[in-house]
């Protein structure tokens, strides 16, 4: 059993420890019913009906100096950098591929169509010709009720989406859940390719796009990132209301992280996975999934605002005002146990890291921005917490809309190995936990 410090903040170390009860507790008896017979069956894969993405980013470039949108018959290429700039500091990170620029004229439009090819437009052209508004995709030109297909890969990373549309032959149905019935796994194959753990950073987001106010972000971002001497780290803006017997309920926020032992992955030139699993307490159906400790407990039915009477007769100084907006609140505070489980990181099918009373992210839709899932990559703003691009190669991505147990991620990686796509280095008995003294 490995232990280390994973939280910082507020003066409070907790102490969470790498436990592999989970490995040990499965016994086969003589009861077909006590065991999962597919995981024995190592020669087989498993078809997940909840494998939702199921890609890769191999060869994918991991910066930009340019970006290329075309009207369908010329090309034009910027300077990354003013690009952005043109379009405000949420896009600094976050460009969704499926963004339409509109023209000065209204009746002229622009796909993102590539990124780095050589500039062939200065940049005061975007002030001339372009309005600075954006159309989600190109099917809501025609008809703004239109939902968007999921955003396209263009070999460069990070590759994001919106991800409550962009299912289903109309692509209104969600591309992936909003919150599970009990929680998820992500799946990734890594190699460094000679690149020091520096050039891994954020790998996977979810959460809101770009965006400072924290009232927004809170409880609505999460990263995980490779840090520079080779863990694995998970880093989000919490909420936390604070009521006091004077006077009363106040919001908080704090920043919560932790960081598994270093990697045992041995050298800087071969394949490794990396399985991160949330795990809820609870499971959750139908309409209980949005609204125990879900999306609905973010909806007051009315938001009490301070009112000005300076120069009224009225005496009363609150006013109630009927709210169909996510805001945090004092409901979604005392809700969070709803909210709780395990997360559990692997590292080649083995379990490196586990802390228990993890309180899952659903994403809301709260603000101007859009709730995204992001590979490859973080986003800007919200402190630059989650800012940085992984430039190590990613051969593989993977979600599953449930929590794979040890065996099934066990399972994958044998069958990944079997295939002979990857080249491994098994740590074996050569990986030691660090431990930080506390």
């Amino acid at each position: 059993m490995a232990s280390q410090n994973i939280f910082n903040y507020y003066g409070i170390k907790l102490d969470g420890k790498v436990d592999f009860s989970e490995v040990y507790d499965y016994e086969i008896t003589k009861n077909d019913l006590d065991y999962n017979s597919d995981v024995i069956q190592f020669n087989y894969d498993i078809t997940y009906t909840s494998l939702t993405i199921n890609s890769g980013l191999s060869g994918f470039t991991c910066v930009r100096d340019s970006i290329t949108i075309s009207d369908g018959t010329s090309n034009y290429t910027f300077d990354y950098n003013d690009f952005i700039n043109f379009f405000g500091d949420q896009y600094e990170y976050i460009i969704l591929n499926n963004d339409v620029y509109v023209n000065l004229d209204g009746i002229t439009y622009y796909n993102i169509i590539s990124y780095n090819d050589i500039i062939n437009t200065p940049s005061s052209w975007l002030i001339n010709n372009l309005s600075g508004s954006t159309i989600e995709c190109e099917s809501k030109i025609t008809n703004s009720s239109n939902c968007c297909p999921p955003s396209p890969q263009l070999e460069n990373k990070p590759w994001a989406y919106k991800f409550n549309t962009g299912g289903g032959n109309d692509y209104c149905s969600p591309y992936i859940k909003r919150r599970t019935e009990k929680g998820w796994t992500l799946d990734f194959i890594f190699n460094r390719e000679h690149s020091g753990w520096t050039e891994g950073s954020v790998f996977y987001y979810i959460g809101v796009r770009g965006e400072d106010n924290v009232a927004n972000y809170a409880d609505n971002n999460l990263s995980f990132q490779f840090t520079p001497d080779g863990r694995i780290k998970f880093i989000s803006v919490r909420y936390s209301g604070v009521c006091d017997p004077v006077s009363g309920y106040s919001d908080g926020y704090y920043i919560e992280s932790g960081q598994t032992p270093t990697l045992c992955t041995t050298g800087d030139t071969k394949d490794f996975n990396v399985t991160i699993v949330f795990d809820r307490d609870y499971r959750l159906t139908d309409c209980n999934i949005e609204n125990d400790g879900g999306w609905n407990d973010l909806i007051e039915e009315y938001v009490i605002t301070p009112l000005d009477t300076t120069d009224s007769e009225i005496t009363s100084t609150q006013i109630a005002t009927f709210n169909t907006y996510e805001i945090l609140n004092k409901k979604w505070e005392s809700e969070r146990k709803q909210r709780l489980g395990t997360l559990k990181i692997y590292l080649n099918g083995n379990p490196i890291y586990k802390i228990k009373e993890w309180e899952e992210i659903i994403p809301s839709t709260r603000g101007t921005q859009p709730f995204i899932q992001s590979w490859g990559g973080g986003t800007g703003l919200m402190g630059g917490i989650h800012e940085g691009t992984c430039c190590f190669d990613i051969k593989s991505i993977k979600y599953y809309e449930e929590p794979l147990d040890y065996f099934h991620v066990r399972h994958n990686f044998l069958m990944s190995l079997k295939s002979g796509d990857y080249d491994y280095f098994i740590c074996g008995n050569n990986c030691v936990d660090n431990v930080t003294a506390l």
